[in-house]
């Protein structure tokens, strides 16, 4: 099973304030996202 990692960081602010970053590993899925929504651009009336 795979499972993406974030990092949190959290200030000492009021408003109290958090941050989430994907780890490395997962950045290198953000291509693979952007194809997945252009093919489901491209192919949306068969999708639907």
């Amino acid at each position: 099973m795979f499972i993406l990692k974030f990092r949190r960081s959290v200030y000492g602010e009021v408003p109290p304030r958090v941050d989430y970053e994907m780890a490395e590993i997962a950045n290198e899925l953000i291509p693979i996202c952007g194809q997945l929504e252009s093919w489901g651009s491209k192919h949306t009336e068969v999708v639907k």
